[in-house]
């Protein structure tokens, strides 16, 4: 059991040197509390590595994410032996919309762990359709799986069959030359600036490939088309404009407006490139389940001697100047915050993660039972609507988790 919240924050001598790291979504994504967690515990924070790699904005733990929760878990694992990992703290938020606005969520404790591995598109896209793709995969199972290399049939692995939607538009960049000299291009948005290495030995299919293994910022997706191309897209009607600089690599490509890409994925579930052709070791769902049992079993593998800790933050993403969702005298109704699909949802969202973590032997850190943040006085720390708060209740999220930190290694 946590200890109560402790009013002196002196640096413990347990923590004090140590090396942390967030693998969270938005909520550790350039957000401001963890330098003040640091100071307050004597532990080292790179932001540099964290924000926007380890920690990044609108991903979820959905296995086919490379930027979600499982992907940035293995770049977490990747920086060992070249830097510290003596503490990591967990959160996602964002899994919320992975439950059914009754609080439910397909799978259970009896899934199989899974944890993503790389990423291959097959080429013979794009598809008219989620069906078609469906279909193709169904009646071609063995030319589908044969078309991965052998090297990169390992557990883990995923084939997307990309098909395209009306239901919107992207971007979709097609390469007219490949590179005449090594050097980096970048593909430029709203959101970011991604760099991607090219040389002259690389194919159009090796440079699409890698340009879709890229993240190029909350809302965006960038999936290969399995036809030499890439679609990019964004959520968002506003700021979709992409352009390219291809530096002086002599590398040429077209953009055009083209409709949206989706994929249509299947997981490999066996352990080896021996059970590869066995049909029964593959789906095209994996659920949120499997996903959280593979991410805590390959951290713990990978990071033995790492003290990991699941973080449960506050949650007020709800219209509180909503007269359904006040009382009388203006103040807000907690059970009719409860009573709506979110708050079902993310009452449902809390239960899954607690069993998930109690499961793997994590410890939960729920910073709402410490911060001092209530309905009561939410509007000086959050927007309505909002699910992130200001400085003030960064601050607090900061002083909490500093003081749960060295209460439990005391």
């Amino acid at each position: 059991m946590w200890l109560t919240l402790l009013p002196s924050f002196a640096t413990a001598q347990s923590l004090s040197g140590k090396t942390f790291w967030t693998l969270f979504d938005s909520l550790g994504d350039t957000s401001p509390w963890q330098p003040l967690l640091g100071k307050l515990t004597g532990m080292t924070f790179i932001d540099s590595l964290n924000y926007h790699i380890m920690s990044y904005g609108g991903t979820t733990s959905e296995p086919f994410m490379l930027n979600g929760t499982l992907g940035r878990a293995k770049l977490l694992v990747a920086q060992k032996g070249r830097l510290p990992i003596d503490l990591v703290l967990l959160e996602n938020t964002n899994d919320i919309n992975l439950f059914a606005p009754d609080g439910t969520t397909e799978g259970s404790l009896k899934d199989q762990p899974w944890m993503q591995g790389t990423k291959r598109a097959l080429q013979q896209g794009p598809f008219s359709s989620l069906e078609a793709a469906r279909q193709y995969a169904d009646k071609n199972f063995a030319h589908v799986v044969a078309s991965v290399p052998e090297s990169k049939r390992k557990a883990g692995a995923m084939i997307t069959l990309p098909y395209t939607t009306a239901a919107d538009t992207g971007t979709c960049l097609s390469i007219t030359r490949t590179p005449q000299r090594a050097g980096t291009i970048y593909i430029i948005n709203k959101s970011a600036k991604v760099a991607i290495h090219v040389t002259p030995a690389m194919t159009t299919g090796d440079i699409i490939r890698e340009m879709a293994q890229h993240a190029y910022g909350a809302g965006w997706t960038a999936i290969d088309n399995g036809d030499s191309t890439l679609t990019i897209h964004y959520c968002y009607h506003f700021g979709r404009k992409v352009r390219v600089n291809t530096m002086n690599t002599g590398m040429e490509v077209r953009l055009r407006q083209a409709p949206q890409s989706l994929e249509y994925t299947l997981y490999f579930t066996g352990n080896d490139s021996k059970e590869w052709f066995d049909p029964m070791k593959w789906t095209d769902h994996v659920s949120l389940y499997s996903a959280y049992r593979g991410l805590f079993a390959y951290l713990k593998k990978n990071l033995p001697t790492t003290k990991f800790y699941w973080v449960i933050p506050y949650y007020f993403n709800y219209d509180y100047n909503d007269p359904a969702l006040l009382n009388s005298d203006g103040s807000i109704n907690a059970a009719a915050l409860k009573r709506t699909r979110r708050g079902k949802q993310w009452q449902a969202l809390i239960k899954f993660q607690r069993r998930m973590c109690k499961e793997a032997g994590i410890p939960v850190i729920d910073i709402t039972k410490t911060c001092g943040i209530t309905l009561k006085n939410v509007r000086f720390f959050y927007k309505p609507s909002n699910p992130h708060p200001n400085q003030a209740a960064y601050d607090l999220w900061a002083k909490a988790l500093a003081a749960k930190l060295k209460a439990s290694v005391r």
